[in-house]
């Protein structure tokens, strides 16, 4: 999903850009900002591309030299082939051919790193090779080497292909930046009025929505008396690139901050709701919806338009009670249920009719069975009405049970998907190596190892030694086996689902029931299994169905509460009032991991967010939301800190150092352009 949403942004600052995306402007961005050696490389690359597709050479050289160039930059197998692009003739066809190129470069140097990841378990060997791979596409100056090896086990691809498209992002984003503030001022010209050149930024920061944190009268200042052109581009970019990376850090702080105390604020919600949730329970007084949201509301009752709190309790709550019943509700309750219940449901055999109304279910609960095991093309081989055919109609296909139906089609279609060729390939590559087939398997179901038990080892064995003409296949069917019975609970719980979609009757009446209690606040205390329940196993000889439903769901609530109505409101009003006094085991659960997303466990003391969260008053902050930012916003640099000295203090040349320590700061929005020297006052003082 992540990786989607990287794509994305890169194809929307692509489509922003001209279609001679990089050449016409070159002179221009060159004076605003450096591009980097790997943006220079990537920009070499599609310019190379470009000039090669639109020549007038015939298609077979093109093909050559594209082929040649994707070579030279190792892209020749995570890009599409050169014929590709040559075939794409359609009015944007310069920005297609960008966006297949970016993607290639991020795919190539994402795999790459995941090659010497995974394949270097020795830490110096991997340094020296991530090393190379870095500085052979220019990014040693963007991402660090020790930053992907420190994530050892936690190591993601996703973080890489973030860096790599986040660098790429910020080339486009600084582009449009230039090119629009070159715009401006072109629009500005000779002015040195004050009020003409504020009128024209103004409009400008409007209109890229910067004015919530970029002053005008500051721009103003900064090219008032400034002649040069150049000059006022170059000023006006620096000064909003600053601003920017102060919003973009401060919002990060707010972020992590704002997360925390959401969560908290739900923890405090949900033990609230399940507190009040209990005494309505406990007095048989029905609520038919979400108590978290009405307590959320309650305690955020200004910002939901309410004038005081008791206001919101009695809009949110007690105005949605029903402190009593009445026998003739009861009764009409009643009628109703058992004429859900007595109502007669045509069934439904055909499997066709039965895919087709469950076509959704089928398809996720099917899916279940194998999804953790990652297969990326398995989707397109599950089909709902082979499926409910293979289950429904398993007698016809010459099975005893439809379980085993269902388990010879899963085979059918983990064999079309891509596992079976993987597999397949550890198999041939093995050598019939045992171990090295078991690992190999591993490393093809997504590092999924339950399946190892449920491998018959000796059988693998007795097939490696009197190896049968058929052997990869034999054993492949053997690995299979495998796989297959170590789901088999997964699988009986599909075929249990699938049981149920074969007879709709109680299911339907099911939700029926369950909607009837719910529209009428009951579901809270009558739940729809237990009267599905006392319906399967009734029998007329004792009390009549309504009788015995009455008996056992209803009676109590003829018995009116308007006695006990103020005393269960007193109650309710009060777990309100004190539930951010309550201390909570959670709340430091819920904090730590807030920090830990961040790695700000080492930096942050918990106890001091839960007293700046509970008291913030008496700690010294004016409100909740504030304290916990500052705290955040104090741990976050001291982090950023500590960094950078941990970097000092490694055994690094300079160059390296000063590399490295510049990454940290660009990557936390610091001003990563200030003097070595400055760097070195600044962080190593408080050694």
């Amino acid at each position: 999903m992540k990786k989607i949403c990287y794509i994305l942004a890169i194809m929307f600052l692509i489509n922003l850009a001209p279609y001679n995306a990089f050449a016409d402007d070159d002179e221009l961005y060159d004076k605003v900002f450096e591009k980097g050696q790997f943006i220079e490389l990537y920009t070499d690359i599609c310019d190379s591309a470009i000039d090669i597709l639109n020549s007038s050479i015939d298609d077979t050289e093109k093909e050559e030299k594209l082929q040649n160039l994707f070579e030279n930059y190792g892209l020749d197998y995570e890009i599409k082939p050169p014929k590709f692009f040559i075939d794409i003739d359609s009015y944007n066809k310069e920005k297609q051919w960008i966006h297949m190129i970016t993607m290639g470069l991020i795919n190539t140097i994402e795999a790459n790193i995941d090659d010497i990841y995974y394949e270097n378990k020795d830490q110096l060997n991997r340094i020296d090779k991530m090393d190379t791979l870095l500085k052979f596409y220019k990014l040693d100056n963007e991402i660090s080497k020790f930053e992907i090896l420190k994530l050892d086990t936690r190591f993601s691809s996703v973080d890489i292909y973030r860096d790599l498209s986040n660098i790429i992002d910020e080339y486009n984003t600084k582009k449009q930046l230039a090119l629009s503030l070159n715009n401006v001022v072109q629009r500005i010209g000779s002015s040195r009025e004050s009020e003409n050149i504020k009128i024209a930024l103004d409009e400008y920061l409007i209109d890229q929505q910067l004015d919530s944190f970029i002053d005008s009268n500051d721009l103003v200042k900064l090219i008032k008396k400034i002649r040069d052109d150049d000059r006022k581009v170059k000023l006006l970019f620096d000064e909003i690139i600053m601003k920017k990376n102060e919003k973009q850090f401060e919002e990060r702080i707010e972020n992590i901050a704002d997360e925390i105390i959401e969560a908290l604020d739900y923890n405090k919600y949900y033990d609230c709701a399940n507190s009040i949730s209990k005494i309505l329970s406990d007095n048989h007084i029905g609520h038919r919806w979400n108590l978290d949201d009405s307590i959320a509301n309650i305690d955020k009752y200004i910002d939901n338009g309410y004038k005081t709190k008791q206001e919101a309790i009695e809009s949110e709550i007690f105005s949605k009670l029903k402190f009593s019943y009445s026998q003739e509700e009861i009764d009409t309750i009643l009628n109703k249920i058992v004429s859900i219940l007595e109502s007669v449901v045509e069934a439904e055999n055909d499997y066709k009719k039965i895919s087709e109304k469950n076509s959704d279910e089928i398809y996720e609960e099917f899916l279940d069975i194998i999804y953790d095991y990652g297969i990326s093309d398995i989707k397109q081989y599950i089909i709902p009405e082979d499926i409910a055919y293979a289950y429904y109609n398993y007698e016809d296909l010459g099975y005893e049970t439809a379980f085993r139906s269902i388990v010879d089609h899963l085979r059918i279609v983990l064999k079309k998907s891509e596992l079976d060729e993987n597999i397949l390939k550890v198999v041939k590559e093995s050598q019939y190596n045992l171990p090295v087939i078991i690992e190999g398997v591993t490393i093809a179901l997504d590092k999924e190892s339950e399946y190892e038990e449920y491998l018959n080892e000796e059988k693998l064995f007795e097939i490696i030694d009197s190896k049968p003409e058929n052997i990869d296949s034999v054993i492949l069917d053997l690995i299979l086996d495998g796989i297959i019975e170590s789901k088999k609970e997964d699988i009986i719980r599909f075929t249990d689902e699938m049981d149920e979609l074969d007879n709709q009757e109680y299911k339907y009446k099911e939700i029926e029931i369950a909607n009837f209690l719910n529209d009428n606040g009951l579901s809270s205390f009558v739940d729809e299994c237990d009267i599905m329940d006392v319906y399967i196993s009734h029998n007329d000889k004792d009390d009549t169905l309504r009788q015995e439903l009455y008996n056992d769901f209803f009676k109590e609530l003829v018995s009116s509460k308007t006695n006990i109505e103020n005393v269960i409101k007193d109650n309710i009003i009060n777990i309100i009032d004190t539930m951010h006094l309550n201390d909570n085991i959670d709340l430091e659960y819920i904090i730590n991991k807030g920090l830990s997303l961040e790695d700000l466990n080492t930096y942050v003391i918990q106890n001091d967010i839960k007293n700046a969260y509970s008291f913030p008053l008496e700690y010294g902050y004016s409100d909740k939301i504030s304290g916990v930012i500052e705290i955040i916003n104090n741990g976050m640099n001291n982090k950023i800190s500590s960094e950078i000295r941990d970097i000092f203090n490694k055994d690094l040349d300079e160059n390296d150092t000063e590399k490295e320590i510049r990454i940290i700061l660009k990557r936390n929005y610091l001003d990563s352009d200030m003097s070595f020297t400055k760097i070195k006052e600044k962080y190593l003082k408080q050694n």
